[in-house]
């Protein structure tokens, strides 16, 4: 799943400027999310295989800057999901607003599996990316999509990893990488 991700951030990086509602006009959010089809493509086809973090467990830490600009990566993800599911709300297609929401939400967690630390921060920023919006959705939905999507992030959160695995995981990759450092 990492990898549909990282090509569909790499695609949407190369964008100048991902817009950002309600400051961009719908237009240009519309413009910017159906020239971006494959990179949405990618993410959800990401979204329906199974996932985990490749942790480098090499002395020295020089992973940690490449894990900088994947952090990049996700953040413009998020942002993405939430340009998508502006642009099908401005349309009245609250379904599919939901659905990208919620999608954003399923990609927070499957992009940290198996992660640090770091990654459970920034897959709890990209959830709250995707939950933001819901609220004014739900009063749009019937109860069938409703159920639908509850029943997603039902699931997501079943399959969420504990916190814990993460700090476990967080110092034992600390004293590998670090050594004595991380003391």
């Amino acid at each position: 799943g990492h990898d549909y991700f990282a090509r569909a951030g790499n695609l949407l990086s190369s964008t100048t400027r991902i817009p950002e509602p309600p400051s961009d006009p719908p237009a240009v959010i519309a413009r910017f999310v159906k020239g971006h089809g494959e990179s949405f493509s990618l993410l959800r086809q990401g979204l329906e295989v199974e996932c985990k973090k490749a942790l480098e467990w090499k002395e020295g830490g020089a992973y940690f800057s490449d894990e900088l600009d994947s952090v990049q990566l996700v953040r413009h993800i998020a942002r993405a999901f939430r340009a998508e599911s502006q642009m099908y709300a401005e349309s009245q297609n609250y379904e599919s607003a939901a659905q990208s929401c919620v999608d954003c939400v399923r990609f927070a967690h499957k992009a940290s599996r198996g992660g640090l630390v770091v990654h459970y921060l920034v897959a709890s920023a990209v959830e709250s990316v995707g939950t933001h919006e819901m609220p004014q959705l739900l009063t749009q939905l019937d109860s069938s999509v409703c159920r639908a999507a509850s029943a997603q992030l039902l699931q997501v959160d079943a399959d969420r990893e504990q916190v814990t695995d993460f700090i476990r995981r967080d110092e034992l990759w600390s004293q590998v990488t670090l050594g004595w450092l991380s003391r």
